[in-house]
């Protein structure tokens, strides 16, 4: 059975009155656990993917590491329907084994049946003449899913199909950009990992930031050293910081604004490396929130908004979280702009003055 009925479970199923209930209990219960996920546990999060998708996790006693092995990912490129992509999918979920948990989107495997020798054979039709696909993906799988981390500390979703760059960096990066095509994406980035509880993809993502996983690649660790979701305006008046506090004329910059500009660092540095605990979906990872103290931040924010549209420009410029921000705080940031863009600090003094030896 795809799900872990609980004796509680069954003994309710079974102490209904009539054949027909029973079966209307069974039918009730499997439906919720399908639509909300198999236990509210911290970090297991809801159940979204199909069940024919689920993870399939083989555990029949007598069998030896390799025929294990086999089996499923056999029956893991059928789950995950199959294809190139089905295939790498199969492999990068062997390769992060250890991160799945058997109450999410698993399905555990404790004897063999017609179908998981079908599965089997299926498998091998496919895979005989692409040997190294599995291999190069187990390899990879904790790439695969360091970017789904990294996305959904970010987007709050595994990926977004309106927006693949991310993949296609790290397919890139990795060499593969012309072996996985976009239509098989879906299996690869999304379905393969999406099984994994959401407080193991928050460590996953932490660990990466912190440089204790080998073999990442830039293209993953670049974007899991970002804001959390909803914080993305925090982020990006930090990044102008850096080089605003680098500016000649940043010295005649009041008391007030530096220590504005000093805690906003300071506490871009702790929602990169402690996203989780500022993510809205904190509860999920089985942490407590932490709120960011936006008064101690509001003058670097506006000062550093208004420094990203006239001087840095470019894609910190676009940023949506950013645009939000200038909307609600218009008036206070169109004043820096106007003195930025004329060269003039609030005490009227000329920035290339101010910049000058």
């Amino acid at each position: 059975m795809a799900h872990l009925l609980t004796d509680e479970d069954i003994r309710w199923i079974e102490a209904a009155k009539t054949d027909d209930l029973k079966s209307v209990r069974r039918a009730a219960l499997i439906n919720i656990l399908e639509m909300n996920g198999i236990k509210f546990d911290p970090g297991l999060g809801k159940s979204y993917i199909p069940e024919k998708n689920y993870y399939i996790m083989i555990n029949v006693k007598g069998l030896t590491a390799a025929i294990t092995e086999t089996y499923e990912i056999a029956c893991n490129y059928v789950a995950l329907g199959g294809g190139i992509g089905g295939l790498a999918g199969a492999g990068v979920r062997w390769g992060i084994r250890n991160t799945f948990n058997a109450n999410r989107e698993t399905k555990v495997i404790t004897e063999f049946t017609d179908e998981i020798e079908e599965n089997l054979r299926i498998f091998n039709e496919y895979a005989t003449t692409r040997k190294d696909v599995v291999s190069f993906w187990t390899a990879q799988g904790m790439n695969v899913l360091g970017l789904a981390s990294a996305i959904f500390n970010r987007e709050m979703h595994h990926w977004n199909a309106a927006n693949v760059k991310p993949q296609q960096a790290l397919l890139g990066a990795l060499g593969q950009i012309d072996e996985i095509p976009e239509s098989e994406y879906r299996k690869l980035f999304y379905l393969a990992v999406h099984p994994v509880p959401l407080d193991i993809m928050e460590k996953i993502r932490q660990d990466i930031v912190d440089s204790k996983l080998a073999g990442i690649s830039d293209a993953v660790i670049t974007r899991c050293r970002s804001a959390p979701a909803g914080q993305g305006d925090v982020h990006a008046a930090a990044q102008a910081a850096t080089d605003l506090v680098g500016e000649a004329f940043y010295n005649s910059f009041g008391n007030s604004i530096k220590k504005s500009v000093d805690t906003l660092l300071a506490v871009n540095k702790l929602i990169v490396e402690q996203a989780g605990r500022y993510h809205v979906f904190a509860a999920s990872y089985g942490m407590k929130r932490e709120l960011i103290d936006k008064i101690a931040i509001k003058k670097a924010m506006v000062c550093c908004s208004a420094y990203i549209y006239v001087h840095i420009k470019g894609s910190l410029a676009q940023s949506a979280a950013l645009r939000k921000f200038r909307n609600a705080n218009s008036r206070s940031i169109q004043k820096w702009i106007a003195a930025y863009e004329a060269e003039l600090l609030t005490e009227g003094q000329n920035l290339a003055d101010l910049a000058s030896d």
